[in-house]
């Protein structure tokens, strides 16, 4: 599971190799989701979307961007953020504010 496994490394490698050498981390937007995430579980989700700026309304935006497939690189390659979806959420919709880590 590719994209499974570079998930884990930006949701967990990535901070603490960033905390020990004393950077702080500025991957991580508040945006307005455009589009609608359903899940079936109660687990967290980090769902691979498209994040842009409007620099008129000074918000970023949000977009799944496709398959959510754990071997689907091709989907990852088009992505440029996770959308993350907490546990106790099991649908988003549009206009939702959501947590992007920038990818």
């Amino acid at each position: 599971n590719p994209v499974s496994s570079f998930v884990n490394f930006i949701v967990f490698i990535k901070p603490a190799i960033q905390k020990y050498y004393g950077h702080e981390s500025f991957d991580h937007y508040p945006a307005v989701l455009k589009s609608t995430i359903r899940k079936q579980d109660s687990k967290r989700h980090f769902a691979r979307g498209k994040m842009s700026y409007d620099p008129t309304t000074k918000n970023y935006y949000a977009n799944e961007s496709g398959s959510t497939s754990s071997g689907n690189l091709a989907g990852l390659g088009i992505s440029n953020c996770l959308i993350v979806i907490p546990e106790d959420i099991m649908n988003l919709e549009p206009g939702d504010m959501v947590e992007c880590i920038k990818i």
